[in-house]
């Protein structure tokens, strides 16, 4: 079983926080990250909704947690991290490519960025 994480941008100082714990309350405009200190912190800090992301519970080849909206590389192309409502799983969105991969060689793939703090890497390669 994975463990269960969650990431936003915060809106009081654009940092991003990771936690365990979320607070929708209504909608997802009114989403809210739980910061916990060892388990023992209540304070609730509000993310913008549209970066909220969960942990795939798979890392990097450097051993970084990936997360959906994370820009990876296979060594040859660059693609996004997904979730497929169809197949209930994470995939790779291949940037330029009409093609579609299930994360399944983890081993090779490094998180270059995110879709938030790197737009242009969203750009096709030339």
């Amino acid at each position: 079983m994975r463990e269960i994480k969650f990431r936003g941008k915060l809106i009081e100082s654009d940092d991003w926080l990771y936690s365990q714990g979320i607070d929708i309350r209504g909608n997802i405009e009114e989403a809210k990250l739980v910061y916990r200190d060892e388990e023992t912190s209540d304070t609730w800090h509000y993310v913008y909704p549209e970066t909220l992301s969960q942990y795939t519970g798979l890392k990097d080849k450097n051993g970084v947690e990936i997360y959906k909206g994370d820009i990876v590389n296979d060594g040859i192309r660059k693609a996004i991290i997904e979730w497929s409502d169809t197949t209930f799983n994470y995939i790779l969105n291949y940037i330029g490519w009409c093609d579609f991969d299930y994360l399944s060689d983890i081993m090779e793939l490094e998180i270059i960025g995110n879709v938030w703090d790197n737009p242009e890497l969203l750009k096709e390669s030339d």
